[in-house]
């Protein structure tokens, strides 16, 4: 099985990583990934599946930044579907460091699904965005709680 598989259809970019990810094997991705994306329009689907990746290290999650702010740049909306603690956290970096709104990382294809079917944005941008009405909910919350 290849260490990188790319599958499409109309509605969704299924890419499908195993083993080690490396710096090098996100520059190859990123590669595939340009005759792909050609037609996609903005708010499609890109589902990076990292369940059988084992390990991802730092420059690897570096270039995955990158390659998400160009995904993001585009318009597309990405679900990141981990299911080891060590690969989840590094999407999570790799979402945050790409300050993509439309990326997110899951647990499961069923929160992919609901994710590529909402509009909503990751609610930690919003918080990002909004530092003042955060503060304010916590004192509200704080008020109602004594």
């Amino acid at each position: 099985m290849e260490a990188l598989r790319v599958e499409e259809d109309a509605d969704r970019l299924v890419v499908r990583l195993r083993g080690v990810l490396s710096r090098e094997g996100v520059l190859d991705l990123g590669a595939r990934l340009r005759g792909s994306l050609g037609e996609r329009l903005p708010d499609s689907a890109v589902l990076l599946d990292l369940t059988e990746v084992t390990e991802c290290g730092v420059e690897a999650c570096q270039r995955m930044a990158v390659l998400q702010r160009k995904l993001g740049a585009r318009g597309l909306r990405t679900a990141y579907l981990c299911d080891r603690a060590r690969i989840h956290g590094a999407a999570w970096w790799i979402v945050h460091a790409s300050k993509d709104q439309r990326a997110t990382p899951v647990s499961t294809l069923e929160q992919a699904e609901r994710w590529f079917d909402s509009r909503a944005l990751r609610v930690d941008e919003l918080h990002d965005r909004a530092p003042n009405a955060s503060a304010a909910l916590r004192r509200r919350t704080t008020e109602v709680a004594e």
